[in-house]
């Protein structure tokens, strides 16, 4: 079960699905979605996500968020798009 994420700089924080959860509701409400279609996207995606890392320990920041994208992107294409926005935006900020 997943319990570790290692972030870019090598250090590790508890996985925090809520986190994940409001990452995926945050992109869903940015592509123009009503709350409940948002809510409903983002228990899907989570679910999903959940399935895949939930066969390993710890996972990497990008190994997180490819796993997000990519059922995001089957999911929801226009949620996955302000995804994409929001990751470019928060890695050239840096």
């Amino acid at each position: 079960m997943i319990q570790t994420v290692i972030k870019r700089d090598g250090s590790k924080e508890p996985f925090d699905s809520a986190k994940m959860y409001r990452s995926i509701m945050s992109a869903a409400k940015e592509s123009g979605l009503m709350d409940i279609q948002a809510k409903n996207i983002a228990d899907q995606v989570s679910v999903a996500v959940l399935q895949v890392i939930n066969k390993k320990e710890e996972i990497t920041t990008e190994g997180l968020r490819k796993e997000v994208f990519k059922e995001l992107d089957r999911v929801a294409p226009k949620a996955a798009d302000a995804w994409k926005v929001y990751e470019h935006l928060r890695t050239t900020n840096r």
